[in-house]
């Protein structure tokens, strides 16, 4: 639900519509932003998407499948570095990278492309 969602670590939690189904998962819509994910929804169902900050990875704003965003903030935590991106339909996402050899930190202002794989991006039905 998104309540644990909310509780339990940390999560991207966005409202969030089916827009469509088939065997493989949904589409979501989120802010005027398409995600394929898991779920139970329903197409017109309305609830919730999550998708935990380790989960998304960043890519060519161009790449097939990328949400394409502006690299608002950036923070170091412990051994990674956390970025919120800006998405061009309006919403923030926090981000997630390990620090480590060969990995640059990102700058703010830089335009970035996120990927995330469908089976980590949950929809979570509206509670009654």
């Amino acid at each position: 639900t998104r309540f644990v969602a909310d509780f339990i670590g940390t999560a991207n939690v966005l409202d969030a519509v089916v827009t469509a189904r088939d065997e493989k998962g949904c589409t979501m819509q989120a802010h005027g932003v398409a995600f394929r994910g898991v779920g139970q929804g329903a197409a017109g169902q309305r609830g919730a998407l999550s998708v935990r900050p380790e989960r998304i990875d960043f890519v060519d704003p161009a790449a097939p499948g990328a949400v394409a965003g502006t690299l608002a903030l950036s923070r170091r935590v412990g051994g990674l570095m956390e970025y919120e991106v800006a998405l061009d339909g309006g919403p923030r996402l926090v981000v997630h990278e390990q620090l480590r050899y060969g990995v640059p930190e990102r700058t703010e202002g830089a335009r970035v492309g996120l990927l995330m794989r469908p089976d980590d991006v949950r929809f979570l039905p509206a509670a009654d």
